[in-house]
């Protein structure tokens, strides 16, 4: 796996301290926001052509070592807005219809019944 240290920065002048593509104002969360979202490889990199595909893998293995790291430690219940619904069938939390993405302020402005 790609070590993500190499090719991703956090610089306090830069972007707010914000994690971002080494040599770029991109944002980590855009990159794997934009993956998320069903963008392929080349569709980011042209979105973005100061991305070079080492971006895009560090990203992927940033996400994957804070996943790991997660995966050590329990989720706590106020990670679950009580705007979000557990679906009984996958234990997904549902936020509204697939591909809309909300903000938890959006779901304290509209939120959704639990249901069981």
């Amino acid at each position: 796996m790609i070590d993500w240290h190499e090719h991703l920065t956090s610089d306090p002048q830069i972007c707010g301290g914000q994690l971002c593509a080494r040599g770029t104002r991109v944002f980590v969360t855009n990159i794997l926001d934009s993956l998320a979202e069903g963008a392929t490889r080349e569709e980011i990199l042209r979105s973005y052509p100061s991305l070079k595909p080492e971006h895009i893998d560090a990203a992927l293995a940033y996400a994957a070592e804070l996943a790991r790291e997660e995966s050590l430690l329990p989720f706590r219940s106020s990670y679950r807005s009580s705007s979000m619904r557990i679906c009984p069938s996958s234990s997904e939390m549902i936020c509204g219809r697939p591909g809309t993405r909300r903000t938890p302020s959006m779901m304290r402005e509209s939120p959704v019944r639990p249901t069981r």
